[in-house]
């Protein structure tokens, strides 16, 4: 619908209104995935959001040391024991 409604002339509003998202959720991912030659292709944009939604995605936590955590103090205890959980079920230890 982006790619059609672009390429006939419709604005982000308009096209945002048949859709039911915003013109700057529209305007977001035109500026996102058009090409080098200016035309934004849906089928290109679809399958680069595929591949970045690819699973699975590796663990960050683990290799920080704590004092990169970058986690507000209040919430360090609940963090610290969910890593417990599943470093429990894993091969990584802290």
């Amino acid at each position: 619908m982006i790619q059609m409604g672009r390429r006939s002339g419709m604005s982000y509003f308009d096209i945002g209104a048949a859709i039911g998202r915003n013109k700057s959720v529209l305007w977001r991912e035109v500026n996102r995935n058009t090409s080098r030659d200016g035309i934004y292709y849906a089928s290109v944009a679809q399958a680069e959001a595929h591949q970045a939604r690819r699973r699975p995605k590796p663990l960050n936590l683990p290799t920080l040391s704590r004092s990169e955590w970058k986690i507000a103090p209040g919430s360090i205890t609940l963090v610290v024991a969910a890593f417990r959980r599943v470093s429990a079920t894993s091969s990584v230890r802290m």
